[in-house]
């Protein structure tokens, strides 16, 4: 098992979710996709905390000032410590795990879910044995409360909300209660999740 497992297969499915059919565009989608639901998860809680007392939001993108500890966990730097390393291990697998468990949300996984997820996989080099991590993944009973309870604070809880959402088209009622049903659990402020949803273009 390499060294990025499972983080290189965030990277792939990051690059099926974000890289679209533009030839050669898969990979850098891919790698980026940590910073994507970092910088969106950083950017909704800023707008949140902003919003507290009443007040209402910064006009434009909100300036998000993040400590290096939590720049880390958003991809926003790599890891420089085997400590660091394995929190963006952690980190990458409750995303995997989460956007798995969106997928999974309307009680199946068709064809073109798993195509948006999955598809790019083999082309960008994933082991059989990282495929069979997923296929497990994806035969494992969705347990939002398991998956709740193993996130360790607020920014990794709106990065793996913002990685749900971008996994799915959000297109039918148990998908939309679902995700009401996540952002319960993991405690997300409301104007956090209102700003994820209309960054991303989903009411």
């Amino acid at each position: 098992m390499g060294a990025g497992f499972p983080a290189d297969i965030l990277k792939q499915i990051g690059g099926a979710v974000f890289g679209g059919s533009a030839p050669g565009g898969n990979a850098a989608a891919g790698a980026g996709s940590m910073a994507i639901f970092g910088t969106l998860a950083a950017q909704a809680l800023e707008i949140a905390k902003s919003m507290m007392g009443g007040g209402g939001p910064p006009a434009g993108t909100p300036n998000v000032h993040m400590d290096d500890q939590t720049a880390v966990i958003a991809g926003m730097r790599p890891p420089q410590t085997p400590h660091e390393e394995q929190q963006v291990m952690d980190v990458a697998t409750l995303t995997l795990r989460a956007m798995l468990n969106a997928a999974k949300a309307d009680g199946r996984l068709d064809e073109t879910e798993k195509e948006r997820l999955l598809g790019k996989m083999q082309e960008g080099g994933v082991s059989a044995e990282e495929r069979r991590f997923v296929d497990a993944e994806i035969q494992r009973p969705i347990d939002i409360d398991a998956l709740v309870r193993a996130v360790p604070n607020k920014q990794v809880a709106a990065q793996i909300y913002a990685a749900s959402l971008m996994a799915i088209e959000v297109d039918t009622d148990t998908e939309r209660r679902y995700l009401a049903d996540l952002a319960s659990k993991l405690g997300l402020d409301a104007n956090a999740v209102a700003y994820m949803h209309q960054s991303v273009g989903i009411a």
